[in-house]
């Protein structure tokens, strides 16, 4: 949904990549987000589809995409 390099697509997408953007959300914040998703968004919840390790994993993922750039 982000797009392979996670920097969004055509603005339908925020950037995973944007340092600054990035360092305003905390894990706690990106874990909700991945568990409950964004409603009035295309961000769907996972938190009955992954595991609590599995979201986790994505955060530090996450993570390591706003560091590349």
């Amino acid at each position: 949904c982000h797009g392979k390099t996670g920097s969004g697509v055509g603005g339908a997408t925020p950037s995973l990549t944007d340092k600054a953007r990035m360092a305003t959300k905390t894990d706690a914040d990106l874990f909700e987000t991945v568990t409950h998703g964004r409603p009035g968004t295309g961000m769907p919840a996972w938190g009955k589809i992954l595991s609590e390790r599995d979201r986790w994993n994505v955060i530090a993922y996450i993570r390591a995409l706003a560091g590349r750039q």
